[in-house]
């Protein structure tokens, strides 16, 4: 029965440190994502898929800050010269490569 419990803290353990690893590696792409000075549009490009694929992996969810800032249909940063409307208060963003439309309600600023 000992051995047993054993185990089930160790796995837990494990899954403790492999969520870890991910939020820290979901933590440095985000970094380099957003670094516009040195990180050339196919290298945001492949950080983003990467960070996709860890979040779904790990059951963890994208950055709350790049989340409005990925196409999720074909999954590559969307670059400040994508079309972006603004209509009934409403900011529709439109992908330049997939044309996957993605709206948000603007925020009132008293």
């Amino acid at each position: 029965m000992s051995g047993r419990r054993h185990s089930s803290r160790r796995s837990n353990k494990m899954k403790n440190n492999r969520r870890a690893n991910a939020i820290a590696s979901r933590e440095y792409l985000f970094e380099t994502i957003t670094n516009k000075r040195t990180s050339s549009p196919s290298l945001q490009n492949a950080a983003v898929k990467q960070m996709w694929n860890i979040g779904k992996r790990h059951r963890i969810g994208l950055h709350p800050l790049i989340k409005s800032e990925i196409c999720r249909s074909c999954k590559i940063h969307l670059l400040p010269q994508s079309k972006v409307r603004i209509r009934n208060g409403r900011r529709i963003i439109t992908c330049c490569q997939c044309g996957r439309i993605k709206r948000f309600v603007l925020e009132v600023k008293a």
